[in-house]
């Protein structure tokens, strides 16, 4: 049986990303999850976020870049998930604004 397309991103963001990043669909956006301690088991807390975009086959790679683009900002600004998150979607709005 043929892997849906989200199985394929998921195993494509572990891969680049290690256990903890998660994404699953949310209101028809993408949500993104990271376990904040990957050994905690069930008492792992989670933050997550919703990017702005669709959540879509055709997506695929824009949210594996989006993901990218937050983790690097979190890692070089000492950033929270949200956070890192709200300054990578910000240029996004502005381009899809025409602005």
């Amino acid at each position: 049986m043929r892997e849906q397309w989200f199985q394929l991103l998921r195993k494509q963001l572990k891969s680049e990303h290690g256990k903890g990043w998660g994404v699953r669909a949310m209101r028809g956006k993408v949500q993104l999850t990271l376990r904040v301690d990957e050994n905690a088991g069930m008492n792992n807390p989670r933050n997550s976020v919703s990017l702005p975009l669709d959540w879509s086959a055709d997506n695929q790679t824009k949210i594996l870049n989006f993901v990218n683009e937050i983790r690097e900002r979190m890692e070089a600004n000492n950033l929270s998930l949200k956070e890192a998150a709200k300054l990578t979607s910000e240029p996004l709005a502005d381009d899809q604004n025409g602005s």
